[in-house]
């Protein structure tokens, strides 16, 4: 069953379990450049709350991934196109009709591929390439609501910065894969992914 069909919608879909077992889908609606969200009211997702518009200024939503913070309820990574910013919201409710968000990191090019992943300490990590140097890029939050960010590059051969996903490591910092021409991976000293580990795959 179709959980949006107004418009051309469901592009760059991301997916996650929030706390009370409900399934969280985040997506671009490319008719209106903007993000969307919904969330399944039920586990099947056979009924869902309507779905919302989470972020509609300028051409926004393209590259969107998904996690659950530790109050249960979605952390979104995103591109704004229009800017070439990676920008993120953090719900503050269950059907995340309130939510604070902004900007992580500002920059032509910047957002593409992102991964979300909440840390240890309940702050997000966030991976993502920059479209300009094809490097990988780590965004790691602050706080639980990213109310301030370290921004960590990292250099990568030409193209490999693609199709970026990040996971936590048993000591709990990011393991990161990556790449379009070889396939490698990132095993990161702390939280912040500086220093890392590069592994060729």
């Amino acid at each position: 069953m179709p959980l949006d069909q107004t418009g051309v919608v469901g592009l760059d879909t991301a997916l996650a379990i929030g706390a009370a077992g409900l399934p969280y889908v985040s997506y671009y609606d490319d008719t209106n450049d903007n993000l969307k969200l919904v969330r399944c009211v039920v586990a099947d997702c056979s009924s869902v709350q309507a779905p919302i518009t989470i972020d509609s200024t300028g051409d926004v939503g393209r590259h969107s991934s998904i996690a659950i913070g530790t109050n249960g309820f979605p952390v979104i990574a995103y591109q704004n196109t229009t800017n070439g910013r990676l920008r993120y919201v953090v719900c503050i409710t269950a059907n995340c009709l309130s939510l604070t968000g902004g900007t992580l990191d500002n920059g032509p090019g910047l957002g593409l591929d992102t991964s979300t992943v909440i840390g240890p300490t309940g702050n997000p990590v966030i991976s993502y390439r920059d479209e300009a140097s094809n490097n990988l890029r780590i965004a790691a939050c602050g706080t639980p609501t990213c109310g301030s960010v370290g921004i960590t590059p990292v250099v990568t051969p030409e193209l490999d910065g693609r199709d970026t996903s990040i996971t936590l490591g048993l000591d709990g910092n990011p393991i990161i894969s990556h790449g379009s021409g070889d396939l490698e991976l990132h095993v990161c000293g702390n939280i912040t992914c500086s220093p890392s580990i590069k592994v060729g795959l």
